[in-house]
Protein backbone atom coordinates (compact mmCIF):
# COMPACT_ATOMS: atom_id res chain seq x y z
CA UNK A 1 0.00 0.00 0.00
CA UNK A 2 1.43 3.34 -1.05
CA UNK A 3 1.94 6.04 1.54
CA UNK A 4 0.55 9.52 0.90
CA UNK A 5 4.07 10.84 0.43
CA UNK A 6 4.92 8.13 -2.13
CA UNK A 7 1.72 8.82 -4.07
CA UNK A 8 2.40 12.55 -4.12
CA UNK A 9 5.94 11.91 -5.33
CA UNK A 10 4.56 9.74 -8.13
CA UNK A 11 2.17 12.55 -9.14
CA UNK A 12 5.07 15.02 -9.20
CA UNK A 13 7.09 12.60 -11.34
CA UNK A 14 4.25 12.27 -13.85
CA UNK A 15 3.65 16.02 -14.07
CA UNK A 16 7.39 16.68 -14.46
CA UNK A 17 7.47 14.05 -17.20
CA UNK A 18 4.57 15.83 -18.94
CA UNK A 19 6.54 19.11 -18.90
CA UNK A 20 9.65 17.41 -20.31
CA UNK A 21 7.61 15.61 -22.96
CA UNK A 22 6.20 19.01 -23.95
CA UNK A 23 9.75 20.30 -24.45
CA UNK A 24 10.57 17.17 -26.46
CA UNK A 25 7.55 17.54 -28.76
CA UNK A 26 8.31 21.22 -29.34
CA UNK A 27 11.88 20.36 -30.28
CA UNK A 28 10.65 17.67 -32.65
CA UNK A 29 8.39 20.23 -34.34
CA UNK A 30 11.49 22.33 -35.00
CA UNK A 31 13.63 19.42 -36.20
CA UNK A 32 11.02 17.75 -38.42
CA UNK A 33 11.43 20.47 -41.07
CA UNK A 34 14.94 19.17 -41.82
CA UNK A 35 14.51 15.41 -41.45
CA UNK A 36 11.76 12.91 -42.29
CA UNK A 37 9.51 12.32 -39.22
CA UNK A 38 10.12 8.55 -39.13
CA UNK A 39 13.87 8.99 -39.62
CA UNK A 40 13.79 11.55 -36.81
CA UNK A 41 12.00 9.04 -34.58
CA UNK A 42 14.61 6.41 -35.40
CA UNK A 43 17.48 8.79 -34.61
CA UNK A 44 15.96 9.76 -31.27
CA UNK A 45 15.18 6.17 -30.30
CA UNK A 46 18.63 4.92 -31.34
CA UNK A 47 20.60 7.69 -29.60
CA UNK A 48 18.40 7.32 -26.52
CA UNK A 49 18.96 3.57 -26.31
CA UNK A 50 22.75 3.71 -26.66
CA UNK A 51 23.21 6.68 -24.31
CA UNK A 52 21.01 5.40 -21.50
CA UNK A 53 22.26 1.83 -21.82
CA UNK A 54 25.77 3.18 -21.14
CA UNK A 55 24.63 5.56 -18.40
CA UNK A 56 22.18 3.23 -16.61
CA UNK A 57 24.30 0.09 -17.01
CA UNK A 58 21.17 -2.08 -16.79
CA UNK A 59 21.29 -5.71 -15.78
CA UNK A 60 21.07 -7.64 -19.04
CA UNK A 61 20.45 -10.81 -17.03
CA UNK A 62 17.41 -9.32 -15.31
CA UNK A 63 16.13 -7.89 -18.58
CA UNK A 64 16.54 -11.29 -20.22
CA UNK A 65 14.61 -13.05 -17.45
CA UNK A 66 11.92 -10.37 -17.58
CA UNK A 67 11.60 -10.70 -21.36
CA UNK A 68 11.38 -14.50 -21.22
CA UNK A 69 8.56 -14.28 -18.67
CA UNK A 70 6.55 -11.66 -20.57
CA UNK A 71 7.65 -11.84 -24.23
CA UNK A 72 4.25 -11.05 -25.71
CA UNK A 73 3.46 -8.19 -23.37
CA UNK A 74 6.92 -6.62 -23.61
CA UNK A 75 6.97 -6.72 -27.42
CA UNK A 76 3.32 -5.63 -27.46
CA UNK A 77 3.98 -2.59 -25.25
CA UNK A 78 6.96 -1.50 -27.36
CA UNK A 79 5.15 -2.24 -30.61
CA UNK A 80 2.02 -0.34 -29.56
CA UNK A 81 3.96 2.79 -28.61
CA UNK A 82 6.08 2.68 -31.75
CA UNK A 83 3.15 1.92 -34.08
CA UNK A 84 1.12 4.70 -32.48
CA UNK A 85 3.93 7.17 -33.21
CA UNK A 86 4.23 6.04 -36.84
CA UNK A 87 0.46 6.13 -37.40
CA UNK A 88 0.20 9.59 -35.88
CA UNK A 89 2.87 10.76 -38.33
CA UNK A 90 0.84 9.23 -41.17
CA UNK A 91 -2.33 10.90 -39.89
CA UNK A 92 -0.60 14.29 -39.88
CA UNK A 93 -0.02 13.98 -43.62
CA UNK A 94 -3.63 13.02 -44.39
CA UNK A 95 -5.59 15.08 -41.87
CA UNK A 96 -3.43 18.12 -41.33
CA UNK A 97 -2.01 19.19 -37.98
CA UNK A 98 -5.24 20.78 -36.76
CA UNK A 99 -7.52 17.76 -37.05
CA UNK A 100 -4.82 15.30 -35.95
CA UNK A 101 -3.87 17.22 -32.80
CA UNK A 102 -7.48 17.66 -31.73
CA UNK A 103 -8.29 13.96 -32.24
CA UNK A 104 -5.10 12.88 -30.42
CA UNK A 105 -6.54 14.40 -27.24
CA UNK A 106 -8.91 11.41 -27.07
CA UNK A 107 -6.08 9.09 -25.94
CA UNK A 108 -6.93 9.36 -22.20
CA UNK A 109 -10.47 8.15 -22.94
CA UNK A 110 -9.05 5.09 -24.69
CA UNK A 111 -6.82 4.48 -21.66
CA UNK A 112 -9.89 4.72 -19.41
CA UNK A 113 -11.60 1.98 -21.42
CA UNK A 114 -8.62 -0.37 -21.73
CA UNK A 115 -7.51 -0.04 -18.11
CA UNK A 116 -11.06 -0.71 -16.90
CA UNK A 117 -11.26 -3.90 -19.00
CA UNK A 118 -7.77 -5.34 -18.56
CA UNK A 119 -6.43 -3.81 -15.33
CA UNK A 120 -9.68 -3.36 -13.40
CA UNK A 121 -8.54 0.21 -12.71
CA UNK A 122 -11.38 2.72 -12.87
CA UNK A 123 -11.91 6.33 -11.95
CA UNK A 124 -15.01 7.01 -9.83
CA UNK A 125 -18.05 8.55 -11.46
CA UNK A 126 -17.58 11.81 -9.59
CA UNK A 127 -14.58 12.54 -11.80
CA UNK A 128 -16.63 12.44 -15.03
CA UNK A 129 -17.48 16.20 -15.07
CA UNK A 130 -13.82 17.07 -14.56
CA UNK A 131 -12.76 14.62 -17.28
CA UNK A 132 -15.05 16.44 -19.70
CA UNK A 133 -13.66 19.80 -18.56
CA UNK A 134 -10.10 18.53 -19.01
CA UNK A 135 -10.83 17.34 -22.56
CA UNK A 136 -12.56 20.59 -23.53
CA UNK A 137 -9.79 22.69 -21.97
CA UNK A 138 -7.10 20.61 -23.68
CA UNK A 139 -8.74 21.31 -27.01
CA UNK A 140 -9.03 24.97 -26.03
CA UNK A 141 -5.29 25.16 -25.40
CA UNK A 142 -4.87 23.97 -29.01
CA UNK A 143 -7.06 26.78 -30.33
CA UNK A 144 -4.59 27.32 -33.16
CA UNK A 145 -5.24 23.74 -34.18
CA UNK A 146 -8.94 24.57 -34.39
CA UNK A 147 -8.08 27.60 -36.55
CA UNK A 148 -6.10 25.44 -38.97
CA UNK A 149 -8.59 22.60 -39.16
CA UNK A 150 -9.48 21.84 -42.79
CA UNK A 151 -12.02 19.05 -42.82
CA UNK A 152 -11.97 18.92 -46.62
CA UNK A 153 -8.56 17.17 -46.41
CA UNK A 154 -9.87 14.41 -44.15
CA UNK A 155 -9.91 10.98 -45.76
CA UNK A 156 -10.39 7.38 -44.71
CA UNK A 157 -6.67 6.63 -44.50
CA UNK A 158 -6.05 9.58 -42.21
CA UNK A 159 -8.97 8.78 -39.91
CA UNK A 160 -8.01 5.12 -39.79
CA UNK A 161 -4.42 6.05 -38.93
CA UNK A 162 -5.59 8.44 -36.21
CA UNK A 163 -7.90 5.85 -34.66
CA UNK A 164 -5.03 3.38 -34.73
CA UNK A 165 -2.63 5.89 -33.20
CA UNK A 166 -4.97 6.65 -30.30
CA UNK A 167 -5.81 2.99 -29.70
CA UNK A 168 -2.22 1.75 -29.88
CA UNK A 169 -0.92 4.60 -27.75
CA UNK A 170 -3.46 3.72 -25.10
CA UNK A 171 -2.55 0.05 -25.45
CA UNK A 172 1.10 0.86 -24.85
CA UNK A 173 0.24 2.76 -21.66
CA UNK A 174 -2.01 -0.05 -20.39
CA UNK A 175 0.55 -2.78 -21.07
CA UNK A 176 3.30 -0.66 -19.55
CA UNK A 177 1.28 -0.19 -16.40
CA UNK A 178 0.65 -3.94 -16.14
CA UNK A 179 4.32 -4.83 -16.55
CA UNK A 180 5.59 -2.18 -14.15
CA UNK A 181 2.96 -3.03 -11.56
CA UNK A 182 3.56 -6.76 -11.52
CA UNK A 183 7.34 -7.13 -11.59
CA UNK A 184 10.33 -5.82 -9.67
CA UNK A 185 12.42 -5.02 -12.74
CA UNK A 186 14.09 -1.63 -12.09
CA UNK A 187 12.57 1.22 -14.05
CA UNK A 188 15.94 2.04 -15.61
CA UNK A 189 16.19 -1.49 -17.03
CA UNK A 190 12.57 -1.38 -18.19
CA UNK A 191 13.18 1.94 -19.96
CA UNK A 192 16.25 0.71 -21.83
CA UNK A 193 14.51 -2.54 -22.79
CA UNK A 194 11.43 -0.73 -24.13
CA UNK A 195 13.44 1.66 -26.26
CA UNK A 196 15.82 -1.03 -27.50
CA UNK A 197 12.87 -3.13 -28.66
CA UNK A 198 11.14 -0.10 -30.23
CA UNK A 199 14.32 0.76 -32.11
CA UNK A 200 14.63 -2.83 -33.34
CA UNK A 201 11.00 -2.92 -34.48
CA UNK A 202 11.47 0.41 -36.30
CA UNK A 203 14.38 -0.87 -38.42
CA UNK A 204 12.18 -2.57 -41.09
CA UNK A 205 10.14 0.64 -41.42
CA UNK A 206 13.30 2.70 -41.86
CA UNK A 207 14.69 0.27 -44.43
CA UNK A 208 11.45 0.51 -46.42
CA UNK A 209 11.56 4.31 -46.71
CA UNK A 210 12.42 5.82 -50.11
CA UNK A 211 15.95 7.15 -50.51
CA UNK A 212 14.80 10.79 -50.51
CA UNK A 213 13.45 10.32 -46.99
CA UNK A 214 17.04 9.96 -45.79
CA UNK A 215 17.93 13.50 -46.84
CA UNK A 216 18.93 15.20 -43.58
CA UNK A 217 19.64 18.95 -43.64
CA UNK A 218 20.15 19.60 -39.94
CA UNK A 219 22.49 22.46 -39.02
CA UNK A 220 25.14 21.90 -36.30
CA UNK A 221 22.88 23.73 -33.83
CA UNK A 222 19.95 21.46 -34.65
CA UNK A 223 22.14 18.36 -34.39
CA UNK A 224 23.07 19.55 -30.90
CA UNK A 225 19.37 20.06 -30.10
CA UNK A 226 18.59 16.55 -31.38
CA UNK A 227 21.29 14.98 -29.21
CA UNK A 228 20.20 16.89 -26.09
CA UNK A 229 16.56 15.96 -26.66
CA UNK A 230 17.36 12.29 -27.37
CA UNK A 231 19.67 11.85 -24.38
CA UNK A 232 18.76 14.16 -21.52
CA UNK A 233 15.23 15.47 -22.02
CA UNK A 234 13.61 12.30 -23.40
CA UNK A 235 15.59 10.13 -21.01
CA UNK A 236 14.54 12.02 -17.90
CA UNK A 237 10.94 12.31 -19.11
CA UNK A 238 10.61 8.60 -19.87
CA UNK A 239 12.28 7.52 -16.64
CA UNK A 240 10.10 9.79 -14.52
CA UNK A 241 6.99 8.71 -16.41
CA UNK A 242 7.64 5.00 -15.84
CA UNK A 243 8.49 5.68 -12.18
CA UNK A 244 5.10 7.34 -11.75
CA UNK A 245 3.23 4.77 -13.84
CA UNK A 246 4.50 2.01 -11.56
CA UNK A 247 2.72 3.63 -8.58
CA UNK A 248 -0.27 5.43 -10.11
CA UNK A 249 -3.17 3.81 -11.95
CA UNK A 250 -3.21 4.10 -15.73
CA UNK A 251 -6.24 6.45 -16.06
CA UNK A 252 -4.85 9.00 -13.60
CA UNK A 253 -1.39 8.73 -15.17
CA UNK A 254 -2.90 9.42 -18.57
CA UNK A 255 -4.75 12.53 -17.45
CA UNK A 256 -1.63 13.82 -15.67
CA UNK A 257 -0.01 13.91 -19.12
CA UNK A 258 -2.66 16.27 -20.52
CA UNK A 259 -0.68 19.45 -19.63
CA UNK A 260 1.95 18.41 -22.20
CA UNK A 261 0.55 20.59 -25.05
CA UNK A 262 0.33 23.50 -22.61
CA UNK A 263 4.13 23.43 -22.35
CA UNK A 264 4.47 23.64 -26.12
CA UNK A 265 2.15 26.65 -26.28
CA UNK A 266 4.05 28.45 -23.52
CA UNK A 267 7.42 27.76 -25.16
CA UNK A 268 6.04 29.07 -28.44
CA UNK A 269 4.83 32.23 -26.72
CA UNK A 270 7.88 33.08 -24.59
CA UNK A 271 10.68 31.67 -26.77
CA UNK A 272 9.34 32.08 -30.30
CA UNK A 273 7.12 35.13 -29.86
CA UNK A 274 3.92 33.37 -30.89
CA UNK A 275 0.65 34.98 -29.86
CA UNK A 276 -1.18 33.58 -26.85
CA UNK A 277 -4.90 34.31 -26.94
CA UNK A 278 -7.05 35.01 -23.91
CA UNK A 279 -9.08 31.91 -24.78
CA UNK A 280 -5.93 29.79 -24.64
CA UNK A 281 -4.94 31.33 -21.30
CA UNK A 282 -8.34 30.61 -19.77
CA UNK A 283 -8.26 27.07 -21.19
CA UNK A 284 -4.88 26.48 -19.52
CA UNK A 285 -6.31 27.44 -16.14
CA UNK A 286 -9.33 25.17 -16.60
CA UNK A 287 -7.06 22.33 -17.74
CA UNK A 288 -4.82 22.55 -14.67
CA UNK A 289 -7.79 22.80 -12.31
CA UNK A 290 -9.54 19.84 -13.98
CA UNK A 291 -6.44 17.62 -13.81
CA UNK A 292 -5.96 18.57 -10.15
CA UNK A 293 -9.57 17.67 -9.34
CA UNK A 294 -9.32 14.36 -11.23
CA UNK A 295 -6.27 13.43 -9.15
CA UNK A 296 -7.91 14.48 -5.87
CA UNK A 297 -11.19 12.72 -6.59
CA UNK A 298 -9.77 9.80 -8.54
CA UNK A 299 -9.32 7.10 -5.97
CA UNK A 300 -10.01 4.03 -8.09
CA UNK A 301 -11.20 0.83 -6.57
CA UNK A 302 -8.44 -1.44 -5.43
CA UNK A 303 -7.62 -4.01 -8.05
CA UNK A 304 -7.15 -7.61 -6.95
CA UNK A 305 -3.57 -8.16 -5.74
CA UNK A 306 -1.31 -9.89 -8.21
CA UNK A 307 1.76 -11.70 -6.91
CA UNK A 308 4.96 -9.82 -7.59
CA UNK A 309 7.47 -11.70 -9.68
CA UNK A 310 11.11 -11.52 -8.69
CA UNK A 311 13.40 -10.74 -11.60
Amino acid sequence: MLTVQALRLAHVQLVTAAVLFGITYTARAVLVHDVHPIVLTGLIFGIFTVFWAILYRPSWRKMGIFFRRHPGRVVGASGCSLSGTVLFTLALGHLGAGVAIVLERLTPLAVLLLSAIFLKERLPRRTVPWILVALAASWGVSVKAWDTMTWDTVDGVGMGAMIGAVSLGAGGITLGRFLLKNTDLPVADFTVLRYALSTTLLVPVLVGLPSEAWTITLSPEKWALLIVVATLVSGLATNLYFQGLRRVDAPTSSFLQMPTPLVGVLIGHFALGENLSLFQGVSMIFLLVAVYRIVRLGKPKKSPPIPTEEV
